[in-house]
């Protein structure tokens, strides 16, 4: 309790301008090419933000345990959101992917009990695992476009809002527990390309 009491105390996060490595933008770090967005701190009071331009990465843990975030906007130049980078935004409810996204990192956006709805972009590879899972607010209608070749375990597991989902085309493997406890899942549609269903994909 004491850890969790000072845990998100940290609200900016400053840079000396001589530092070649590393640089801050309105308190949010980043690498001094701003190439990749390193930690948003957790203390910061907004609950929106816009990422800025250029920026190619979230990295891992980026927001992770934000408490206070609602709203994200993603930049035109971002390609890749790292692992555990939004895990456990319990306020967010709202990501604006850009049409560049490539890959979405393993438990990227865990325990975001708020996530309402995120657009998926076509241009999108992979989906890492746990990536959404026990999201339990997510929208009822998930179309994952033809573009992803890869989703990981568990990924939408715990998704209890979900009802209904369309594979992409060129999935081959619907991976472990990938909608497990996904209780009011009712549609399913799945490719011709698939060729195998690891253990628990449907349980519960």
């Amino acid at each position: 309790e004491e850890f969790i009491s000072y845990a998100f105390q940290l609200d900016t996060i400053i840079v000396d301008e001589n530092n070649e490595y590393y640089t801050d933008v309105d308190g949010v770090l980043f690498d001094k090419e701003m190439k990749t967005l390193i930690t948003y701190p957790s203390g910061k009071p907004e609950t929106e933000y816009i990422i800025p331009n250029g920026v190619e990465k979230i990295g891992d843990h980026a927001f992770d345990d934000n408490q206070k975030l609602e709203s994200v906007e993603f930049s035109d130049s971002i390609v890749d959101i790292g692992d555990w980078a939004f895990f456990k935004c319990v306020e967010l409810s709202e990501v604006v992917l850009n049409d560049g996204i490539k890959n979405i990192g393993i438990y990227a956006f865990t325990f975001c009990k708020n996530f309402k709805k995120i657009n998926l972009p076509d241009g999108l590879l992979t989906i890492g695992d746990s990536a959404f899972a026990e999201c339990e607010s997510l929208s009822p209608s998930m179309i994952i476009p033809d573009t992803v070749t890869s989703i990981g375990e568990w990924a939408f597991s715990g998704c209890i809002a979900l009802i209904s989902v369309k594979l992409p085309a060129g999935l081959s493997v619907i991976k472990k527990g990938l909608f497990n406890g996904c209780e009011c899942l009712s549609s399913i549609t799945i490719p011709d390309s698939v060729t195998a269903i690891e253990d628990e994909a449907f349980r519960y």
